[in-house]
């Protein structure tokens, strides 16, 4: 009869537990929440954020091909211009 060394058992079993974890990835881009109520305008080059919400919120705008805007404080109603380079703004999230 052959017996399995400790090492080898030890192996397998920390291939088991790896197995056994699930991988969760996303991009925080991703995983961010869409605010309906903050409105984006954009344009060659440019784009801007207006907080229509009720209430303050911190957003950020998504780019599609460029650095997405930093998460800024927004107040009810106020307004901020960005450049965007080359791209464009898809869509606002809260951060």
């Amino acid at each position: 009869m052959k017996t399995v060394s400790g090492r080898v058992l030890g192996s397998l079993l920390g291939l088991a537990l790896i197995a056994a974890v699930p991988v969760v990835t996303a991009t925080p881009a991703l995983a961010a929440e869409h605010v309906s109520c903050a409105k984006f305008a954009t344009w060659v080059g440019w784009g801007s954020i207006t907080n229509k919400c009720k209430t303050t919120k911190r957003l950020k705008g998504i780019v599609d091909s460029g650095t997405d805007t930093k998460c800024e404080t927004y107040s009810p109603g106020q307004k901020r211009k960005y450049f965007t380079g080359i791209g464009f703004i898809e869509k606002v999230v809260a951060c």
